[in-house]
C-alpha cells in the first residue's frame, strides 16, 4: 500500500483538483480519500454550487474536476453542460449517488471523462481515475490537433472543387424556372462531380439511404455505385478492423450525439480494405445540410484517398464481428432519426424492402 501511495504522489504531484459537491459528508469523504493517498501533493478546492464553480473556472485553471450531478442550483446533464462550458479542455469526472447507467452514458457523450459512484472507490482507485482522466483529455487534445491538421490538408486539396460545386449550385437555383436550362446545368453539374478525383456523397441523416455518390466512389472503394445504392451499410464492413472504433466515436459524438449543431463539419481518417484486398487510407469530411428549420436533412461530404497501402488480411477478419459496435449504433439510433415526411415520401417501398433484405444477413 505504501508503494502505491508513493507512486501516486510522483504521478499526481502538484495536481489541482476542483471538487464540486454540496453534501458536506460526501465532500469530507472525498477529502479524506485524497488526503490518505496524496497528502499535500493534491490541492483540493471545494465549491458547493454550479454558479460558484463556473465563477472559479473563469479565473483559475485546474488539472481535473470532480463533479456531483445534483447541486442546489443545477441537476443532471444541465450540471454537466454548465461546468463543461466553463471548464474548456479541463477533464471532468462525475461523482454520483444514483446508480443510473443511462446517466453515465449520457454524461460521457456530453464530454465527461469518467463516471463513478460515491462510496465505491478507495484512494488508489480514485488516483487512477483522475490520472486516466487527465491522460485521456490530453490524448483527445492531441487527436483534435491531428484532425485539424488533416482537415486543413483536405480543405487545400478540395477548395477549388468546392467553389466549382457552389457556383454550379447557384447556377441551378438561378435557372430553376427554365426546366430545360436546369436540366442542362444539372447534367454539367453531375459530369463535373463524376470527373472529381475524390468521392462526393450525399446520405440520409440516419445513414440508411445513399442519395448520391459520384463515379470516384467506384474507383476508390472498388465497388459499383449500384451496389452502394442497394446496400448503403456495406461500407462498415470495408473499414479496417483497427479503425472502426475511431469511426464509431466520431459517429457517436458528431451525428448521433448531435455534435453537428455546434460544428457543421467533421473530419476523420481511416483505412478501407477493398474487395481485391488492397488497403486505402481515406480522409473523409462530412457536412451537415440543414433544412429551413435548422434540422439535419442530409449529410454530404468528400472522401479523399491519401495513400494506398500493402494488403492487410488481419484487418478484414470477421468483418461482421469486428463491426459490431457500428451496427449496434446504427440499429439503436435509426428509429429516432427517421426522415421527415418530405424526405420519407422520396424513399420508395421497394428501396426499403431491399435494404431490409440486405441487412437481414448481418450479425447485429
Amino acid at each position: 500500500m505504501q508503494q502505491v501511495k508513493a507512486l501516486f504522489r510522483d504521478l499526481m504531484q502538484k495536481v489541482r483538483v476542483l471538487l464540486v459537491e454540496d453534501n458536506p459528508s460526501d465532500a469530507s469523504l472525498v477529502e479524506a480519500i485524497m488526503e490518505d493517498v496524496t497528502s499535500t501533493d493534491v490541492q483540493l478546492t471545494l465549491c458547493v454550487t454550479a454558479q460558484e464553480a463556473t465563477d472559479r473556472l473563469r479565473g483559475e485553471r485546474f488539472d481535473a474536476i470532480l463533479l456531483d450531478l445534483d447541486l442546489p442550483d443545477s441537476r443532471g446533464l444541465d450540471t454537466v453542460n454548465r461546468i463543461k462550458a466553463a471548464a474548456g479542455d479541463m477533464p471532468i469526472v462525475v461523482l454520483s449517488g444514483h446508480d443510473d447507467e443511462a446517466a453515465a452514458v449520457e454524461a460521457v457523450a456530453h464530454g465527461v471523462q469518467d463516471y463513478v459512484m460515491k462510496g465505491t472507490v478507495d484512494g488508489p482507485m480514485m488516483s487512477r481515475i483522475i490520472r486516466y482522466a487527465i491522460e485521456r483529455k490530453r490524448s483527445d487534445a492531441e487527436l483534435r490537433h491531428l484532425n485539424e491538421t488533416l482537415e486543413e490538408r483536405v480543405k487545400q486539396r478540395t477548395a477549388d472543387l468546392e467553389q466549382t460545386v457552389t457556383r454550379l449550385g447557384q447556377a441551378i437555383l438561378e435557372h430553376e424556372r427554365d426546366a430545360q436550362e436546369v436540366k442542362h446545368v444539372q447534367e454539367r453539374f453531375y459530369r463535373m462531380l463524376d470527373a472529381m478525383p475524390v468521392v462526393f456523397w450525399i446520405v440520409s441523416p440516419d445513414l440508411s439511404k445513399v442519395h448520391f455518390c459520384n463515379a470516384a466512389a467506384e474507383r476508390v472503394w472498388g465497388i459499383s455505385r449500384e451496389s452502394i445504392y442497394q446496400n448503403p451499410d456495406q461500407w462498415v464492413d470495408m473499414i479496417h478492423a483497427e479503425d472502426r472504433e475511431a469511426v464509431h466515436l466520431v459517429m457517436q459524438r458528431w451525428l448521433f450525439g448531435r455534435g453537428w449543431k455546434e460544428r457543421n463539419e467533421v473530419t476523420v481518417s481511416y483505412r478501407i480494405i477493398r474487395p481485391d484486398g488492397s488497403v486505402v487510407r481515406l480522409a473523409a469530411t462530412g457536412f451537415a445540410l440543414l433544412d429551413a428549420c435548422g434540422e439535419l436533412e442530409y449529410i454530404g461530404g468528400f472522401s479523399t484517398p491519401i495513400e494506398t497501402l500493402a494488403p492487410d488480411n488481419q484487418g478484414r477478419k470477421h468483418p461482421g464481428e469486428g463491426a459490431g459496435k457500428l451496427w449496434q449504433l446504427l440499429s439503436r439510433h435509426r428509429p429516432s432519426l427517421e426522415p421527415r415526411p418530405a424526405l420519407a415520401d422520396a424513399i420508395t417501398r421497394e428501396t426499403k424492402e431491399e435494404a431490409l433484405e440486405v441487412g437481414s444477413g448481418r450479425d447485429l
